[in-house]
């Protein structure tokens, strides 16, 4: 019953989009069926391990879902987005984003039962601002959100007023939190756009730089699953959506004032990730030209 209500729920925000991921998905998996030895050939590739897809939304991760689960449509592949108590038992219960909380349940109650099961997590880095005026058109009506559809000044400021933290804290927040691995104190290879690294002897994380996706993921994914995998299937496009040509018309009026685009790009996550030709990009295509 609790599935049902998702569903339930995910179709009234945009049902054009969601009745999408329900047929692909059934496609998938009558692909799956009709190459029946194929597909049994490449979950045996797979299977000393499991696949999680864990990273802050809005970030690319549905197009990495979608490519792999069309991969190995008989293999258990989660892709979730929040798993720290600070987000599970203190933030999501009773709030319009309460699916976090069952997905999480979900995929604990899996993995308890596969013990010293190899877990190889992968995320996604995803510049601030972006991520945030498509997370904001993703939850609105989820969560009720009033606002002037035809005044964009009206929109930029709700979206400005919720700050841009979830970005830059998740690292912290979540996943660290979870995992006890702090992303901060390792190096990223900016230059490459994803990093492996070795959490222990059965937990491995690869992160991808979102911008970079198209263009180094059949690597990355090589060298971190040992395996090829056909070219990513781009999924859960803004432009594609239900407030696609809204969404391009706000991300081409949106900016911040100086001090809160200081801010943003000067955080820790930011500077992590981001090279400083990448970080003068952002915070020139946010500051409102005059």
């Amino acid at each position: 019953m609790i599935i049902i209500h998702h569903i339930l729920k995910e179709l009234k925000n945009d049902y054009k989009f969601q009745l999408k991921k329900i047929f692909f998905r059934l496609e998938i998996f009558f692909r799956g069926f009709i190459n029946l030895i194929s597909s049994i050939k490449s979950i045996r590739k797979v299977k000393d391990f499991e696949i999680v897809i864990y990273t802050f939304g809005k970030s690319g991760s549905s197009s990495i879902y979608y490519t792999l689960m069309n991969k190995f449509p008989f293999k258990k592949i989660f892709h979730l987005h929040f798993l720290s108590d600070y987000w599970i038992k203190d933030i999501f219960p009773g709030t319009p984003h309460e699916r976090n909380v069952h997905k999480a349940a979900t995929y604990f109650n899996y993995i308890n039962k596969k013990h010293n099961k190899k877990i190889k997590y992968i995320s996604l880095v995803r510049e601030p601002i972006g991520r945030d005026i498509s997370g904001f058109f993703q939850n609105y009506r989820l969560t009720g959100e009033n606002f002037d559809k035809n005044n964009l000044e009206s929109i930029r400021k709700t979206i400005s007023s919720k700050g841009h933290e979830l970005a830059t804290t998740w690292f912290d927040t979540d996943f660290l939190n979870y995992t006890g691995f702090d992303i901060f104190n390792v190096a990223f290879d900016k230059k490459t756009g994803y990093q492996i690294y070795k959490i222990d002897p059965n937990t491995e994380l690869l992160i991808i730089l979102t911008h970079r996706l198209t263009e180094v993921f059949e690597s990355a994914i090589s060298e971190y699953l040992n395996l090829e995998i056909p070219e990513l299937i781009n999924f859960n496009k803004s432009s594609e959506k239900k407030d696609g040509l809204l969404i391009n018309d706000l991300k081409s009026y949106y900016y911040e004032d100086k001090n809160k685009i200081s801010e943003v790009y000067s955080s820790k996550f930011v500077e992590h990730f981001f090279n400083k030709k990448e970080i003068d990009e952002y915070k020139s295509k946010w500051t409102k030209k005059i």
